[in-house]
Order: C-alpha cells, then structure tokens, then sequence
C-alpha cells in the first residue's frame, strides 16, 4: 500500500545470508577443483599436482593447487569481512616453524689439568716438620698457613704412595674449602668418606689416582692428613 513503510529486515538476516553465500562459493571452488582432478585422471598421462591443464579453447585452466589457494582465500575473507570462523582447505595450512637450534647450544668440553707427576716412581723419602724431597706437592698442596707435621712418599712399579699430616690455624671448614678448590681444578672427584667421631673424611678420586683428606680440630687448630696412591705419568 502506497506510504505504508516496509518491515527493515531481521538484523541476523545479512550475516546469515552472506554465510551462505560463502558457503556456496567454497562449494563452487571444491567442484571446480575436483573437476581439474578428474580431467587429470582421465588425460592422456598422469598428471601431478599444480600442473596445468589445458582448456577446449587451448588456454590453460586453474591447477589443483591454485584451486585450494583460491579456496583457502575465500575462506580468510569470510572470516575477516564478517567475523565468522572460515573453513580450512585441506592441503593449503602452512607447515610449523620447527625453529633453529640457538647459537652455543652444545656444551662445553672440560679437559682436566695435566697431572705434574714424575715419568718413574721417586726413590722412599722422609721428612719431619718439611716437605719431603720427591714429593708431589704440585699435585699434593700443601694448605695456605699450615704446618707440615711429617711427610712421607715411595714408589713401586707405576704407584706413587704419598702421605702428609699438617696442622693450621683455621677451622675444620677452612682445610676442606682448601683442597676442594685445590683438588677439584685437577680433576679430582670428590665424595664423603667414612670416618671416626669428630673426624671429616673425604675421598678425591681421578682415574687411578686416589686421596684421602681427614681433618679434625685440635684445641684452637685443625689437624689434618692427606694420604693415597698417585700414578707415574710414565
């Protein structure tokens, strides 16, 4: 009737029709492409994909692939023109970024110091109060301020057998700080040990060589013994 208004259509009404419109389209393009794979199949010889094949005019047609592009395409309109989730063209997602191993990512090799020991075993020796002659302390420090009781080394066959007992005016902590650090950047392994009450024992192994740390305090000073069997570099 004239200078009546017309109904304005249901607000969900556009976005329902442009969903379905959409839909159609994707539908036309999977036709589309399933009629290239058919003519792929039914040509004189195989085919593979995003080959192109050639129309009744002459003029080469969209390949397989170009097909699901333009699918994969439609499908991200749709969903940044109305917001609606798009629909995924199988074939077309990109792989995932595997990534790159970062700069550095091995580990670093450690090579322990070389051991300062003598080719052949050194002759028996002796000493109270002093460091006795042949003796190892490159590889058998003695602790800073401390004070040599005796010291005792002797060889046989490869075997280099050491012993040292020294006291010092620090604590029991102090000494074993001392030859953790000393011991362990030569290589050596370090482990408690069994010992008796009031005394720390720990074991420091590196290969064939092995030492033996007791330390236990005495009166205002810490007494301490360093005793093993070292191996000639020989």
């Amino acid at each position: 009737m004239a200078g009546t208004a017309m109904p304005s259509a249901h607000p969900g009404s556009e976005a329902r029709r442009r969903r379905r419109y959409v839909s159609w389209a994707l539908a036309l393009v999977g036709l589309l492409a399933l009629a290239v794979v058919v003519g792929q199949l039914a040509g004189a010889r195989p085919v593979g994909p995003g080959t192109p094949q050639a129309a009744p005019d002459g003029q080469p047609t969209a390949t397989t692939s170009e097909a699901g592009a333009a699918a994969q395409g439609a499908a991200e309109r749709h969903t940044r023109d109305s917001g609606t989730p798009g629909v995924e063209v199988p074939g077309t997602a990109e792989p995932a970024d595997a990534g790159t191993p970062a700069p550095g990512a091995q580990g670093t090799i450690h090579v322990p110091a070389v051991l300062q020991l003598p080719a052949e075993p050194p002759p028996h020796a002796s000493a109270t109060g002093k460091i006795a002659s042949g003796f190892p302390n490159a590889v058998v420090p003695l602790a800073d301020g401390a004070r040599v009781l005796s010291s005792d080394v002797s060889g046989e066959g490869r075997r280099i057998q050491v012993a040292l007992e020294a006291s010092a005016a620090a604590g029991v902590e102090e000494v074993l700080a001392f030859y953790q650090d000393a011991f362990g950047a030569l290589g050596f392994v370090s482990a408690p040990s069994p010992a008796v009450p009031g005394t720390t024992a720990v074991a420091f192994t590196r290969g064939p060589h092995t030492l033996l740390l007791s330390v236990r305090r005495d009166g205002d000073e810490a007494a301490f013994s360093v005793a093993g069997v070292l191996e000639t570099a020989g």
